[in-house]
Order: C-alpha cells, then structure tokens, then sequence
C-alpha cells in the first residue's frame, strides 16, 4: 500500500518566521538499482531558521526515519542541528538510504523595549541591533536603517533579517509628555 503525503506549511502566528528555505523535499526518486543492500544519497546541508522540515518523498511502500522514537511519516519536522537518515523502499525489495545534515540556526532577537517616554522637544535613537537587513515601519514612513533617530509620537516597528534569511520582529510606542 502506498503512503499519500501533503506537503502543508504552517503560516506561525509569531514576530519570527521561517527562512525561504525552511521546507527542504526531494521529489525525484533515485534511479532502482538492483535488490539488496539499499543505495545510499547524501543530500545537500540544508539550513533552517528555528525549524524545517525534510521530505523522503512520498512514492515509496515503506518509510523508516532514523529517530527516537522510529517515525514513518513522510516528512520529519527538525529542529536540531545533526544527521538525519530515512530507509525508503518498495515491497519488491528495491530500498534507499537517504541521509540529510542539517544545520539550525538561531533566530535574531530584536528588542525596542517597551514603551519609551520623553519630554517635549527631546529626541531619542532607536537601535535593531547588529543583523543584515532592517525594515522600519514608522508613524512617517519606512526605513531600511539600523538606527532611526525620532521626535515624533507613534508606534515604531522592525522587523530584522539575518544573512541567511532568519527574521524577527519588535514594537515600541514612543509617547512625549
């Protein structure tokens, strides 16, 4: 009996979100060789942000993760850096061992705080921390700095991205007295 399989991503109601790369599957099915001892694939390093998920595929008779406990689904959600291996295979004796590293990456933390008070006329830097990319979203517009430097009242957003693409997000409300 064949095993059917849907590829499902989760959208995480979180201010962090997964990389582009967090889904790694593998659609083609190795070419069968003889019966026996099963052909072994090395696939790739594969690198998620938080969590990812693998795919042995979905065309086989038999699924058989090397984890703790044995899981025979299609896909294996990670979140562990290390070596994973599947056992794929067909009733008619044909198998595969696919081996996948993985490496997971940690996620940026950004950090406004929480509400800042100022008097009136004064101004304050609100800094995003050291990552690759940012994107403010500010009472007057956007802005693609580390720092931005304010003396209006608002809701002050960013989100951070990593070079790998890991993303976090933080608000603050800045009000004057």
């Amino acid at each position: 009996m064949k095993k059917i399989c849907f590829a499902v991503v989760a959208l995480l109601i979180s201010t962090m979100s997964l990389a582009e790369n967090n889904y790694m599957e593998d659609f083609a099915a190795p070419a069968k060789k003889e019966k026996g001892k099963p052909e072994k694939y090395k696939f790739p390093e594969q690198s998620f942000c938080e969590t990812g998920v693998l795919n042995a595929g979905c065309e086989y008779d038999f699924i058989e993760w090397d984890t703790n406990p044995v899981s025979n689904d299609a896909e294996l959600i990670v979140t562990e850096s290390g070596k994973y291996k599947v056992l794929v295979g067909y009733d008619n004796g044909f198998s595969y061992i696919k081996e996948f590293r993985v490496v997971i990456n940690d996620l940026p933390i950004a950090n406004l705080g929480e509400e800042v008070l100022l008097c009136d006329g004064a101004t304050t830097v609100l800094d995003a921390g050291n990552y690759a990319s940012f994107v403010w979203t500010t009472p007057t517009g956007t802005q693609t700095t580390q720092t931005i430097t304010t003396n209006g009242t608002g809701r002050y957003s960013v989100v951070v991205s990593t070079e790998i693409g890991c993303t976090a997000s933080s608000s603050t409300e800045v009000v004057f007295s």
